[in-house]
């Protein structure tokens, strides 16, 4: 071979590595699903463990998500949950469609049995716990069908071939990535950031807590509601409900803000933007309930916490720039304030 005809050759021992790479992992692809739609695979992941401080007591939810990720039916699906360092006081299911369970459980444990699991069907459950110690320890989980042993999903998958959209996918999505950060930047100009959408599971625990205290209907409402939901706009909807009830309900405002007091003491899941918004509502609330002093603390744990936020909420609602008092609030923002309960 002469050396011109060299660079032709070498591209076209590219080109058919390229196609010989794209035929095996086009093919691989699809043997994996047909293994897949063939085999009953069953998985699980504890999606949500948190707790929630309280004046008369500790709560907690514990949230599981258990599918069946093949394409073959899984017949008698038991779901065993031993409790750790909490008692178990509520249990929910959500997602179970034809099949009727068995549940049986007390303080220790929860166990659910399923006559089939069909290929690709999901369920959901939470339980609402009292933990017993100051942090929620993992449970003891056990799922199991006839003749399969359900695994924990973990975060990390399987190295296997890369194909060309799988390449390609990526690009496009740190292009709507990088987009959708610029149009996120120009939001918080005007309304401040949010946690964007809750999870099925974050949005039940908020229900859950609405419902422990009283909000039977607003809880009804969140569950049966198909939008998402941040953390802030959860928080102005139920300050905005209670502060235009006529008359006032006292007792419920006070209700009010216990929810909203255990929703902002999860630090670790909100952004602060969204934890000065929910303290600029508990300020409301306790103005509007005569309690001055709890109002001011949060105001000012709320320019601590986000001082660009809270000034646009501040300017924007007549009370909080009376709890101000001429930017005597903002400038006590820099001191070390202990967040109010």
């Amino acid at each position: 071979m002469s050396e011109k005809d060299k660079p032709s050759s070498k591209l076209v021992w590219v080109v058919l590595s390229g196609v010989v790479s794209l035929v095996v992992g086009v093919s691989s692809s699809l043997m994996i699903d047909q293994i897949n739609d063939n085999t009953a695979i069953l998985i699980f992941n504890v999606t949500s463990l948190e707790s929630f401080p309280g004046e008369a007591q500790k709560l907690g939810i514990i949230a599981l998500h258990v599918e069946n990720k093949g394409g073959k039916e899984v017949e008698e699906v038991k779901c065993r949950i031993e409790m750790r360092n909490a008692k178990l006081k509520e249990p929910r299911i959500s997602g179970l469609s034809a099949a009727s369970p068995k549940i049986h459980f007390d303080e220790s444990y929860f166990e659910i049995s399923i006559p089939f699991l069909n290929p690709k069907e999901e369920f959901s459950l939470q339980l609402l716990v009292e933990p017993d110690g100051d942090a929620l320890e993992v449970p003891i989980i056990d799922i199991r069908g006839k003749g399969v042993v359900g695994t924990e999903v973990r975060n990390t998958a399987p190295s296997r071939s890369v194909g060309f959209l799988e390449i390609l996918v990526p690009i496009l999505m740190t292009i709507v990535a990088a987009l959708s950060t610029a149009f996120l930047s120009i939001r918080r100009l005007f309304v401040g950031s949010g946690d964007g959408g809750l999870g099925v599971e974050q949005r039940d625990g908020f229900a859950f807590l609405l419902g422990l205290n009283g909000f039977t209907e607003e809880a009804r409402e969140l569950r049966q509601s198909n939008r998402q939901y941040s953390w802030w706009t959860l928080s102005d909807a139920l300050a905005e409900r209670l502060l235009h009830a006529d008359p006032l309900d006292l007792d419920g405002i006070k209700r009010g803000m216990d929810v909203l007091n255990a929703l902002v003491s999860h630090q670790h899941q909100m952004t602060n933007a969204s934890k000065a918004i929910v303290h600029t509502n508990l300020a409301r609330l306790a103005e509007a309930s005569g309690d001055t002093l709890s109002a001011t603390q949060h105001i000012q744990f709320a320019f601590k916490v986000d001082k660009k936020t809270t000034h646009l909420r501040n300017g924007a609602i007549p009370v909080l720039k009376k709890l101000t008092k001429g930017h005597a609030v903002e400038q006590s923002a820099g001191l070390q304030l202990r967040e109010p309960k």
